[in-house]
């Protein structure tokens, strides 16, 4: 009898706040910093305003970083540059 009233419940779930993804210059200039070896993940991500976790999933290379900037500048390693 309860399972039944609980099966009819809407699954509508929405996200209660919505976050702008990260700017690609400053995400580039953070990764090209930490990859340099000039700051750390949570130094240059204060400096250039971003999330720590962030700036780590894409200097460790968890994460592309997909650009229209020149081949001359990317900076993970291990990426391919057309």
């Amino acid at each position: 009898m309860l399972a039944c009233s609980l099966s009819k419940m809407p699954r509508n779930y929405q996200r209660k706040r919505s976050k702008e993804p990260p700017s690609e210059e400053a995400l580039h200039k953070a990764v090209a910093v930490v990859l340099g070896g000039k700051l750390s993940i949570r130094k240059a991500a204060d400096k250039y305003e971003l999330s720590p976790s962030t700036v780590g999933f894409y200097s460790k290379g968890r994460v592309a970083i997909f650009t229209t900037v020149q081949c001359s500048s990317c900076v993970i390693k291990k990426m391919e540059c057309n």
